[in-house]
């Protein structure tokens, strides 16, 4: 025993020692890396190479002044915009009469005319789309396409061909919450050999191997494919959340479908919160149900190739499912919410971007490298993301069959009021993105060029990028400060 102690702790040592030599290797390369590239006498580097690095160090200098001036610009315009208003009250009140009158019109426009008018579309736009069998209008498509003598292109997707997997991020969701989404999931007649659902979990909750494990269980047989992931704690530059949850779940997926041999041309993600309730209405003449994962595969089999890369696409998002229980100043924020998301997506001119359950292309969603860790409005952020790393190619296309899920709620009164705040406080954080989209603009603008655009592509950047920071500005900045 003796001896064995012995030999075991000579080993120890060696392993030590051998560790101790690494690290010192590893240390004296990267001082001879260093000095090599920093230390080393400027006339043994070549011009080009010192015009490299000057090019670098301006460039990086410019840039870090710039997202310096990205951060403060919210701040900084909150804080203009309310002195000198104040300022013109005590010295110019004409003038500042006139600017609340013009603020007022406007405001009275996006926000009571615009929501009250394009809502009313928008319902009607919902009846519209709960009457359409979108297999036959396919078939009828490619019908016509036959007469018409139109060959279908290697790009074309067929009916049967795409495959559509549902993400629903979770953290100590009850069961049953997830059961009414997978449920709205599970009527509808593609589940069973055209859909997946991803039960993207957070490994810090507890016990949460055994509820994934009870849901796949449950439902393995009404869907093609059911699967758990779970978002480990802890990670590097992530922040708990669903952005972070969403990108890990995501990334197992891409794993899954590359184990599987799956064609990512032919996959379509839908991230969704764990207590929505996908539209399915019963009809006589579809024989079944017309659900809005028919309106989603209408529209991605119905799109070429390239357009269906630069597309993400959104429903209607209604708090609704707990209505009659919220207490009426919740009830007021639910419906004017509902109401203005509905507006938006209703109105062909208006800036629609994506909010709580969307639809996008794994091929897309891969090609910008997925959700980001570290933000909090995962859902404009990946669409500025997109935006950006597609030249503004990208836009949102409506869905129009709602969406329903909760408004949070606790067991008092005031205790919904102040969980509803809470989430409020939430979306107002998307004010970052008005900081992210300014300080990625010029590696966008780079980009560009990169892939040998010109002075057109950058200036349509610059266009359809406008609308979108106006909406930012009016939203996190004007009615912050005014209201």
């Amino acid at each position: 025993n003796t001896m064995l102690i012995q030999r075991a702790t000579e080993m120890q040592n060696l392993k030590n020692q051998t560790r101790i030599s690494i690290l010192s290797l590893k240390k004296l390369v990267q001082s001879l890396i260093f000095q090599k590239m920093y230390l080393e006498p400027e006339e043994t580097r070549s011009e080009s190479d010192l015009s490299e690095d000057e090019g670098l160090k301006k460039r990086g200098c410019c840039a870090s002044i710039y997202a310096r001036i990205c951060y403060i610009v919210p701040l900084a315009s909150m804080i203009v915009m309310t002195f000198y208003y104040f300022w013109l009250c005590v010295y110019d009140r004409p003038l500042a009469l006139a600017l609340l009158t013009v603020y007022l019109i406007h405001h009275s426009y996006c926000y009571l005319f615009h929501v009250t008018f394009y809502s009313a579309v928008g319902q009607l736009k919902i009846r519209q789309s709960e009457l359409i069998n979108y297999r036959e209008l396919y078939d009828e498509r490619q019908d016509q396409l036959e007469e018409d003598g139109v060959m279908p292109t290697p790009d074309e997707i067929a009916w049967e061909e795409v495959l559509h997997f549902v993400i629903l991020p979770n953290y100590k969701e009850d069961i049953d919450i997830l059961r009414e989404a997978i449920d709205t999931l599970a009527i509808s007649t593609l589940a069973r050999n055209q859909m997946g659902v991803v039960l993207a979990m957070e490994a810090r909750e507890p016990d949460v191997q055994e509820k994934a494990e009870e849901l796949m269980e449950e439902y393995r047989l009404k869907f093609k494919y059911v699967m758990a992931t779970y978002h480990p704690p802890g990670l590097p530059n992530e922040m708990p959340g669903k952005a972070s949850n969403t990108r890990w779940a995501a990334q197992r997926l891409w794993a899954f479908l590359k184990s599987e041999s799956i064609d990512q041309d032919k996959v379509l993600f839908t991230v969704a919160d764990a207590d929505s309730d996908f539209h399915t209405v019963h009809t006589d003449m579809d024989n079944g149900h017309r659900h809005t994962m028919k309106v989603y595969k209408f529209t991605s089999v119905s799109a070429d190739k390239p357009l269906r890369e630069v597309t993400i696409w959104q429903p209607p998002i209604m708090h609704y499912k707990n209505y009659h229980s919220q207490p009426a100043v919740v009830k007021l924020c639910s419906l004017f919410v509902t109401q203005h998301e509905l507006a938006n997506l209703s109105d062909p001119a208006a800036t629609a971007l994506p909010y709580s359950t969307y639809s996008i292309t794994s091929n897309l969603a891969k090609k910008v490298g997925g959700w980001d860790p570290d933000w909090i409005s995962e859902d404009w952020h990946m669409f500025l993301k997109c935006f950006l790393n597609t030249g503004g190619r990208v836009s949102v296309v409506p869905i129009l069959l709602p969406v329903v899920n909760y408004t949070p709620e606790d067991e008092t009164w005031w205790g919904t009021v102040w969980a509803r705040w809470a989430q409020a406080k939430r979306h107002a954080l998307g004010i970052a993105e008005m900081v992210y989209y300014l300080s990625s603009l010029p590696d966008a603008v780079k980009s560009v060029q990169d892939e040998g655009g010109g002075c057109g592509e950058i200036c349509y950047l610059f266009a359809r990028g406008i609308p979108i920071i106006y909406k930012m500005f009016a939203i996190h900045i004007v009615m912050s400060t005014y209201w």
